[in-house]
């Protein structure tokens, strides 16, 4: 942003050099666009300098960010691999509710009896036979 500064002092030393001032009319309409330059200068220094305060807050944003998705992606994919390779899971429907309720295999064919399961939706009693 400095050029901009150095650009209107710059026209600034020329219109001193031709001896303008705000007596005559062009004189006036010079010195004010030279101010109208030095406060547009002002105000894009201004700008830059928040852009650049935006983007350190957007980075730390971003890196926080980051932090949380693996934190969270992580977790998921951890949980997938308990799934895939621990668990068998096998799907019944609650006579009383209609709500699928997934269960471990083992859970289900323990015995060569029928089991009796507590619905965790309704809280009703229901029974799983054996295959």
């Amino acid at each position: 942003m400095n050029y901009l500064y150095e650009k209107v002092a710059y026209l600034r030393g020329l219109a001193e050099g031709i001896e303008v001032t705000e007596c005559s009319k062009e004189g006036k309409l010079l010195v004010g666009i030279l101010d109208v330059l030095e406060e547009f200068a002002d105000s894009l220094s201004d700008l830059n300098e928040e852009v650049e305060e935006l983007d350190e807050y957007v980075e730390c944003i971003d890196e926080d960010l980051s932090e949380v998705e693996e934190v969270l992606f992580e977790e998921d994919d951890d949980d997938d691999d308990l799934l895939e390779d621990d668990v068998d899971l096998v799907e019944v429907e609650c006579p009383s509710c209609g709500d699928t309720i997934y269960l471990d295999d083992e859970v289900m064919y323990n015995n060569d009896e029928e089991t009796e399961l507590l619905c965790p939706s309704c809280n009703e009693h229901m029974y799983v036979e054996p295959n």
